[in-house]
């Protein structure tokens, strides 16, 4: 285990977690680096205040907030609520039902000291079995997930970005999902650069999986290149969202058109070309392709970038 002079924020957000909350606050613990976690108890009505509260009494470096009229806000607002309140220079996330491995920060943090213009690192993310009946379950999940990677170097059940990828080109290769994809609990994030970045969108299904996808588009983000997990995912009955849900988000139009826009904010002409293929690839093309070329129009520095990009898909096929 490392001694780094640099300290980690770490966000917890906790929904009726009370069977699993104290071993991740442990696993946590274990970081030298970890100055402070934030609990933020999400309404649970089991026994998950009880004892965030009792581990809190206990340990300075542990802090649990609850929202006004202990109410249930999801996961995002938490999040949110949790960067806030944040005072560290780094901030990591991990589910109240997830476990931090030993080696969680031993290259994040190595590599987001020597490069000051990094962002943001990700790495690999394993699995936990807390119940006897959904292993079979998630790895038939992975084999349908991981249709698109041509070339596996993980194991079914990892998640994580499957081969060395630079950060200019994460975002396109995260909308093709070719390459695989991140997870949060591996992200370490430098505080400073969510100054001026908008945090989790609430109002939409999979608010971390669009976190990421903004923050590749917007921010320089790298993997350390370690093909060992540094976080276990646990798989349980009672998971709050599948990854099927999080990643299968193009049959929704607004999804897609959420895309455009970050791409054209940020110029990712090769992303903002294979969204309108992807995207058409539906039906009603026509009301579609109306749809964004509408917000094509509202950018004409970006119409002949798309064109001639056009032009180069076509030369390719």
């Amino acid at each position: 285990m490392h001694n780094y002079i640099n300290n980690v924020s770490v966000i917890i957000p906790a929904f009726n977690a009370e069977r699993f909350i104290h071993n991740a606050v442990n696993s946590a613990l274990q970081h030298s680096c970890v100055v402070e976690i934030i609990i933020i108890d999400d309404g649970s009505v089991d026994g998950t205040h009880k004892i965030c509260t009792e581990i809190s009494n206990n340990n300075s470096r542990v802090k649990v907030i609850s929202h006004e009229g202990k109410c249930n806000k999801g996961a995002g607002i938490s999040r949110n609520i949790g960067i806030q309140h944040a005072t560290c220079e780094f901030i990591a996330f991990l589910d109240a039902d997830d476990l931090y491995l030993e080696n969680r920060f031993n290259n994040s943090l190595d590599i987001l000291n020597k490069h000051q213009n990094i962002d943001a690192t990700h790495e690999v993310l394993g699995v936990l079995y807390h119940d006897n009946d959904v292993e079979k379950k998630h790895l038939m999940r992975m084999i349908q997930l991981k249709k698109n990677i041509s070339k596996k170097v993980l194991p079914l059940e990892y998640t994580g970005i499957e081969q060395n990828i630079l950060p200019n080109d994460l975002f396109l290769h995260l909308l093709m999902t070719d390459k695989g994809w991140i997870h949060l609990n591996t992200l370490t994030i430098r505080r400073s650069s969510l100054v001026n970045f908008s945090l989790f969108n609430s109002n939409i299904l999979g608010e971390d999986s669009d976190f990421i996808m903004r923050l590749a588009c917007e921010r320089t983000v790298i993997g350390t290149n370690c093909l060992k997990p540094v976080a276990v995912r646990g798989i349980h009955n009672n998971n709050r969202i599948t990854d099927q849900k999080i990643i299968k988000k193009e049959s929704k139009i607004t999804d897609w058109l959420q895309l455009l826009e970050y791409s054209l904010k940020n110029k990712k002409n090769d992303a903002i070309v294979y969204i309108v293929f992807r995207y058409t690839d539906n039906s009603s093309k026509i009301k579609k392709l109306l749809l964004i070329m509408s917000l094509l129009a509202k950018k004409p520095k970006f119409i002949i970038p798309f064109f001639l990009g056009i032009t180069a898909y076509y030369e390719k096929t």
